[in-house]
């Protein structure tokens, strides 16, 4: 803080305190109450902002010392500080691209000495969100909200809500991939990024990981990285030839069911995929001549029926 911005900022800091001295005039046992409760008594976040006369880095640099401060009592005293998320939320307005506070916020709400209760996961959330799309091209503010979202709290505090985790999963894999596609080159990150592969995998989505993993073995130079990268895509490929057969297992067996009603497998393969003759007619030149139904062996229906599928 600037030497002259003192008496500006000092003036601001006491109408604050005088706003605050008079919320709580009168309560004969609010020193009995705090030892127990934390009570956010600051203006709303948009009205804070305008109260700070436009020095707004300078009440930030304010509430974020006495958000470390108070967190240090807290834990002291084995209490949670029940009213980070409040300051937070008020620092974010007043600075909204100041990195430090979107970096730790989640340490700062979770890591207490008292259970942290659901809303708090939530605003958690939203606060981490708020800071990619303040800084959209950090890379690090991508990770801690992916590692968060995705790994973090579904593990910790969705446990009791298996859908709801599990959407948290696969939006926090997006998250990571963010992270991953922001900084490729960089080991450290791409290397925490890794499980939103395997979500992405575990849901069926073997493209998109594949593309990750792909972006990572081309940008990396760990050596250790790029061979894990290879063994993974290795496995995706197969795992994606495996899940086009199946594809095209099942496929055929619908087919086999409409056409040929009551007959084997073994029989019908023997027939072919016999042409629907109104949607053929014309030869080459029908309209859905190159389709599917149209194949004249099953060979070539199975290579349509691929083609079809991208």
């Amino acid at each position: 803080m600037r030497l002259g911005d003192a008496l500006p900022v000092a003036f601001v800091l006491a109408g604050l305190a005088a706003g605050i001295g008079s919320q709580i005039v009168g309560r004969a046992s609010h020193r009995e109450i705090k030892e127990t409760t934390e009570t956010y008594l600051l203006p709303p976040p948009q009205h804070l902002v305008v109260m700070s006369l436009g020095y707004r880095a300078a009440i930030a640099d304010v509430l974020w010392a006495n958000v470390l401060v108070t967190q240090g009592l807290r834990l002291g005293e084995r209490r949670r500080f029940d009213t980070a998320v409040e300051y937070l939320q008020a620092i974010n307005e007043l600075e909204p691209k100041w990195r430090d506070p979107y970096r730790s916020t989640e340490a700062l709400v979770t890591l207490q000495a008292k259970a942290t209760p659901i809303e708090q996961v939530y605003a958690v959330r939203r606060i981490l969100e708020r800071g990619v799309r303040e800084r959209p091209m950090d890379a690090e503010l991508w990770l801690i909200l992916g590692q968060f979202t995705g790994q973090i709290a579904p593990g910790t505090y969705l446990e009791d809500d298996p859908v709801e985790a599990e959407k948290w999963r696969r939006e926090g894999s997006e998250y990571l991939a963010r992270a991953a596609e922001l900084a490729p080159s960089d080991p450290t990150i791409a290397w925490q990024t890794i499980g939103a592969g395997k979500v992405f995998a575990r849901s069926g989505r073997l493209e998109r990981a594949i593309e990750l993993y792909s972006v990572i073995l081309a940008t990396t130079t760990d050596a250790e990285l790029r061979e894990r990268m290879e063994v993974l895509l290795a496995q995706l490929q197969r795992d994606k030839q495996e899940a086009e057969a199946e594809t095209r297992r099942r496929a055929l067996h619908e087919v086999i069911l409409d056409r040929f009603p009551g007959m084997t497998v073994s029989g019908a393969l023997l027939l072919g995929p016999a042409p629907d003759p109104a949607l053929c007619a014309g030869g080459a030149r029908a309209p859905a001549a190159d389709q599917p139904g149209c194949a004249s062996g099953w060979t070539e229906w199975a290579e349509r029926t691929k083609r079809s599928r991208r």
